[in-house]
């Protein structure tokens, strides 16, 4: 019998190589020889040297566990996207590739999603970049990689492969840490959930808690909670909506607001403009704020005024790190087309509240901020700036 069968298996392949020599590839896999099969088809490799035959052997020697392990249904999957790959004429290094690219897929676990998501694929181009992409991911925790931009999981997370409306995704339904960036700089998303588009290289994202550690700040005094969030993972930026901002420096509660971020080149800790959060809150009031929040938002007083700011969620009031900040950009009082105002508030200069939320106050700067008084986001604020006459004008 074993004769027969080696007889049988020669024929085939020399029926193969003739079939090869017409510009044919018939080659057909089944799942009841598959691994002879395989055998047989390596030796068509004609320019394979002696190492490259041995390494053939040693695959295929490696590859039984993994045969011997899968379902039926799992081997009929195989051996359809094997000969699915012949009919895109394939090569013995690309059969090759599909081996080997299985034995870590076993390893890891979810087989069975992953031959989903590779049936999918029907050119021989798109496979061989699917199955690059799934050893990366399982052997250096990578979702993309990119010379500009780069995604990457905790060590340990599990994940599975599963089809969402026929595209292959990647799903992390347990909190993981997400960890996103450049070869220059790398930042966190902690205890975060989500799931990766392969297609479109989307991340939708759940949960998860981003501080602003890179600036200088306490992790556990500075940090926002997210509910959802959307990425294109070929930049390292992400935005978030219905963000939970704490800074238990300056204010009691959580703040709603938006989030942006942006990972960019590495520079001084007083440089970062990123993490950006802005309130939702529609009437912001000063009220609503600690005397060291004012002195830390409102920055160079630019010109010489008398009036009353009223706040609304609109302009971005950048924050400042040590004796830099932006500062508030006010509409002119006398409409469109003038320059803006920029204002300064300091806790000495603040009067009393008005009955309508407006704050009085007497402006003569520029001001000094004294250092340590980072707020850590920005608060968007719009100042309506209103002529109030002097005390004792008439």
């Amino acid at each position: 019998m074993k004769k027969l069968a080696t007889i049988l298996i020669t024929l085939c392949v020399m029926a193969t190589g003739l079939a090869q020599q017409k510009g044919k590839n018939t080659f057909t896999f089944t799942t009841g020889k598959y691994t002879d099969e395989l055998r047989a088809f390596f030796e068509l490799d004609k320019s394979a040297d002696k190492a490259q035959e041995q390494a053939y052997a040693k695959l295929i020697s490696e590859y039984l566990g993994v045969w011997s392990g899968i379902t039926p249904d799992m081997r009929t999957k195989v051996v359809g996207i094997s000969n699915q790959m012949i009919k895109s004429k394939a090569k013995p290094s690309d059969i090759a590739d599909f081996v080997t690219v299985q034995k870590v897929v076993y390893k890891g676990g979810n087989f069975d999603g992953w031959l989903q998501c590779t049936e999918k694929m029907k050119k021989l181009k798109d496979l061989g970049d699917w199955f690059e992409y799934t050893t990366t991911l399982i052997e250096k925790n990578t979702i993309f990689a990119s010379k500009s931009s780069k995604w990457e999981f905790q060590p340990g997370s599990t994940f599975k492969f599963k089809l969402d409306n026929g595209q292959p995704t990647i799903v992390f339904d347990k909190s993981f840490e997400l960890h996103y960036g450049s070869d220059k700089e790398m930042c966190s998303l902690y205890g975060t959930t989500g799931v990766y588009y392969y297609n479109s290289n989307k991340w939708l994202g759940r949960g998860g808690r981003v501080d602003w550690s890179r600036t200088g700040l306490s992790v556990n005094e500075c940090y926002a909670k997210l509910k959802r969030y959307e990425a294109n993972t070929k930049f390292p930026k992400f935005s978030a909506d219905s963000v939970e901002f704490v800074n238990t420096k300056y204010f009691k509660e959580p703040i709603l607001g938006h989030l942006d971020e942006h990972v960019t080149m590495p520079m001084d800790k007083d440089k970062y403009t990123f993490p950006k959060f802005k309130s939702y809150t529609k009437n912001f009031m000063l009220k609503d704020l600690q005397r060291l929040v004012i002195h830390a938002v409102l920055q160079v007083v630019l010109c010489r005024h008398s009036g009353r700011l009223r706040l609304e969620p609109e302009i971005d009031v950048l924050r400042h790190q040590r004796h830099e900040t932006a500062g508030v950009v006010v509409p002119h009082p006398h409409g469109r087309g003038q320059d803006p105002v920029v204002l300064d508030i300091v806790p000495e200069e603040v009067g009393e509240l008005g009955s309508e939320g407006m704050v009085r106050f007497d402006l003569d700067g520029p001001q000094t901020l004294p250092e340590g008084n980072a707020l850590g986001a920005e608060l968007p604020l719009v100042g309506e700036l209103v002529d109030v006459p002097h005390e004792g004008a008439g």
